[in-house]
């Protein structure tokens, strides 16, 4: 459990500022800490949407990886969202005490992606909340959770819908722009 966490929040801290990168790997290290830790039958379809939804997306948005401009941060730039990050952890972990370290961990999840979302481009963004998004299916793994697993899939739904209308408008207009 501990390991899956760990490599969680490493790929998730490498995540901050870049594209689509490490999403394939952030989803299966989400998917061997549900295998570990998530209780019912509903840890091994969740384990297996983990995989597929991650692993397809990165293979989608790796084509806007490429064209997205690199740009080059100071390092207090790309230091603040990391400390942000790790306060709002320290915050979840002192507050929610009650839930669990399982609960808190992946709470600190979400919040954690939804750091980096604020921290980079569309793409980034994009990203951060799909990573989110994998934050609640693992929640539905541990609550072992139907309506929250539908839930969160719908939001996986909404996010490739949206990915599939606006994410290739927006690298056709960044090249207009050149």
């Amino acid at each position: 459990m501990s390991l899956g966490f760990a490599l969680a929040f490493i790929f998730l801290f490498l995540s901050l500022g870049k594209g689509a990168k490490w999403l394939a790997f952030y989803g299966a290290s989400c998917a061997m800490t549900v295998s570990m830790v998530g209780r019912g039958g509903l840890s091994v379809p969740i384990f297996f949407m983990l995989l597929l939804l991650n692993g397809s997306a990165w293979y989608f948005l790796r084509y806007f990886t490429d064209r997205e401009e690199k740009r080059s941060f100071r390092a207090v730039a790309t230091l603040v969202p990391v400390v942000l990050t790790v306060t709002l952890l320290l915050i979840v972990a002192l507050s929610g005490a009650g839930l669990g370290l399982v609960l808190s961990l992946t709470f600190g999840l979400i919040l954690a992606s939804l750091c980096v979302v604020a921290s980079g481009g569309p793409l980034v963004q994009f990203c951060g909340l799909l990573m989110a998004a994998d934050g609640l299916l693992m929640v539905a793994g541990f609550l072992s959770s139907w309506p929250l697993f539908l839930t969160a899939l719908g939001f996986w739904g909404v996010m490739v819908v949206l990915g599939v209308i606006l994410l290739p408008r927006l690298v056709w207009r960044k090249a207009e722009d050149l």
